[in-house]
């Protein structure tokens, strides 16, 4: 059976959509065997006994990253739905085991919609990573360009999906760490995307390959249409519901809503979907356009804090 290394960070509190998430990876990969590395602060004993329930057949590798808090305090966290575990994963080359050659990072606000094999099986060349563009960031965001001094053919990706090649990471292990502390250094008060922007810094260049963001990143916050909907159902293998707002914690329709809660109602967790079933009753009657637009203005309010 084909393995696949896969590498999320998570808290108790995530636990739910961490399991919405590796359900659709199961789920839609039955031919793949999965070793799971969880990275984390604090991590009850509940919590791990719910994921070793789940999916007994996941090879699980609990990794207690709370002894490099005070390293990675460096780094400034600027957005409220980001927590400190993210950026453990900076730090792959020091506490992933160096038997490991590649790994993919999954963010646990997303769902996987299809097959990964191909995307696990990606030629890197000598590329450190691959990634999908952020379609949002490289097209409207001026703001993230001038702060981290990027050039316009920097394409910026999104760090909800990354394959890491670390047999190439390694090799530059000594000067890791001194390019993490010079980053963070020189770019204070200015990562605002957090640890993607760290990511982007130290991966520029002929350092990372672009995969196809459509395919194996898609974020339907920009979906406008009921054809839209319907093309990323059939044809994106990994939607990720990235930014502050989430499908499962706001009673306001979401694009793509309705397909990650039939993964999660499939879960221990389902009962909940039919409380959401119900607060979505009332806007079943709002036209399409009209979500969009109030879809949309509410994203610029959160964004704008």
């Amino acid at each position: 059976m084909f393995k696949i290394n896969i590498l999320i960070a998570m808290n108790d509190g995530y636990i739910k959509p961490i399991v919405t998430m590796l359900y659709s990876l199961k789920k839609n990969n039955p031919d793949i065997e999965f070793i799971v590395y969880i990275l984390f602060n604090t991590l009850s004993s509940k919590t791990i006994k719910v994921l070793e329930c789940e999916f007994p057949d996941i090879q699980y590798v609990f990794l207690d990253c709370s002894k490099y808090n005070n390293y990675l305090a460096m780094f400034d966290l600027h957005m409220q739905h980001i927590s400190m575990e993210t950026f453990y994963r900076l730090l792959l080359p020091i506490i992933i085991p160096e038997t490991v050659e590649r790994i993919l990072w999954l963010d646990g606000d997303l769902i996987v919609n299809g097959h990964i094999g191909q995307l696990y099986s990606i030629n890197f060349g000598d590329a450190s990573v691959a990634a999908a563009e952020d379609m949002i960031v490289s097209h409207e965001d001026v703001q993230t360009y001038e702060n981290l001094k990027l050039d316009l053919d920097d394409n910026y990706f999104n760090a909800g999906v990354v394959l890491y090649n670390l047999s190439e990471i390694r090799k530059a292990s000594d000067s890791y760490q001194s390019s993490m502390e010079r980053i963070a250094d020189e770019y204070k008060g200015k990562l605002m995307m957090n640890d993607q922007d760290v990511l982007n810094l130290m991966y520029r260049g002929d350092k990372r390959i672009l995969i196809d963001s459509e395919k194996y990143n898609f974020i339907p916050r920009k979906i406008y249409s009921k054809r839209e909907e319907i093309k990323a159902k059939n044809s994106a293998i990994i939607i990720h519901f990235a930014g502050g707002r989430k499908p499962w914690n706001n009673s306001f329709q979401y694009p793509l809503a309705d397909l990650y809660w039939d993964y999660r109602k499939e879960t221990i967790f389902g009962d909940e979907y039919y409380s959401w079933k119900r607060k979505m009753r009332p806007y079943k009657l709002i036209p399409f356009n009209t979500i969009r637009f109030i879809r949309d203005e509410l994203y610029k309010s959160v964004k704008r804090k």
